[in-house]
């Protein structure tokens, strides 16, 4: 089983033999993982400050190289083992986008916290009024 963890300044994978690898990616000054699953992780990488000059992506634990994903996403908030990306309120894989909320009437601010490996998103909706929620086949 893999870890993640944020080192100060850099998010980190621990491989099953014990071996620590930085995840960051060419030119990056910081890193932080929000989600890891499988041989994928998620979260952001940074030049300048925390403030400033992010882009959000997906890591390959395999081969340690990061992708920037869809820049429609929000936020990296998991990851499947099929490297699928759940943003807030869209999941990402690779080349289609698909936003939650979707073709249920009276539906207002959709927003995702885990995605299992068959689609199966979790979450909430309806914004203060809180109401679970899940959304198949994303």
């Amino acid at each position: 089983m893999r870890r993640h963890c944020g080192a100060g300044n850099s998010g980190w994978v621990r491989h099953p033999d014990a071996r620590t690898d930085l995840l960051t990616a060419p030119g990056a000054r910081w890193s932080g993982i929000s989600a890891a699953r499988g041989n994928w992780a998620v979260g952001v990488i940074g030049t300048g400050s925390e403030d400033e000059d992010h882009t959000l992506v997906r890591w390959d634990l395999r081969t340690g190289v990061a992708a920037a994903v869809n820049p429609a996403l929000v936020s990296t908030l998991d990851v499947n083992s099929r490297g699928t990306v759940l943003g807030d309120r869209a999941v990402e894989h690779g080349n289609r986008f698909v936003a939650l909320g979707g073709a249920i009437p009276g539906v207002r601010d959709p927003f995702g916290w885990g995605i299992a490996d068959n689609g199966l998103v979790v979450g909430s909706i309806n914004g203060s009024r809180l109401r679970p929620a899940r959304w198949i086949n994303c």
